[in-house]
């Protein structure tokens, strides 16, 4: 059994065994999702949303408006749903699927993927982020936090990282790849990047692009 069909609560609780740096990782994409000034009414995706730390944040600014929240774990899925707060004027749907051949039946303003695009196989990872872009409306902005691991230029980076990189692959499933970044980037317009080495964390805010780069 891997780790996304564990019980919610146990990833959580594997999470921070294994990243010691949760709440300082939970800061990156805070301070990244405050850049989006969410105002009432908007619609928002949470695309791969896991046990929902993501909805917090996100309910915090938005008084009012309509969340999809997309997920491939059922486990997980489970404690999100736990996790939402329902009110008059803040709905909730969420959806059980791996997201690449998400439909939404409306565009959604701004769309945040917290460290669910690095689990994608290398060859599924452009088509996890046009699925994101597909489901956006034209001046969408989008937020990403994923995993990047900075170059070894020191003797205990080149011994550490071999032993990250295997927890992540292995543990939490994390391909970690150089091409994640250049592909956002194609369908979005970067407008902020904050890169924190220490946490091998980057948060990406930016804009739809009407049409996406090509690849290279």
């Amino acid at each position: 059994m891997g780790l996304y069909e564990l019980d919610g609560r146990i990833y959580d609780a594997v999470q921070l065994i294994f990243t010691f740096g949760i709440q300082e990782r939970e800061r990156i994409k805070q301070r990244a999702l405050a850049k989006l000034d969410l105002q009432a009414g908007t619609r928002v995706l949470d695309w791969g949303c896991g046990t929902g730390m993501s909805l917090k944040p996100i309910q915090n600014q938005l008084s009012e408006g309509r969340i999809y929240a997309v997920e491939r774990s059922a486990s997980m899925l489970k404690r999100a749903v736990a996790r939402a707060k329902n009110t008059d004027k803040l709905e909730f749907y969420f959806i059980l699927g791996n997201g690449l051949n998400i439909n939404l039946p409306e565009k959604v303003d701004v769309a945040v993927a917290s460290y669910s695009l690095g689990v994608l196989e290398p060859e599924e990872l452009e088509k996890g982020v046009e699925a994101i872009w597909r489901n956006m409306k034209s001046d969408g902005r989008v937020v990403i936090v994923d995993t990047e691991i900075p170059g070894a230029e020191t003797l205990i980076a080149r011994i550490y990282q071999p032993i990250l990189k295997f927890v992540l692959l292995h543990v939490f499933e994390d391909k970690y790849s150089n091409r994640l970044m250049p592909t956002i980037k194609r369908f979005f317009e970067q407008i902020d990047v904050e890169q924190v080495p220490a946490m091998t964390a980057i948060a990406f805010l930016g804009k739809r692009r009407d049409v996406a780069l090509p690849g290279a």
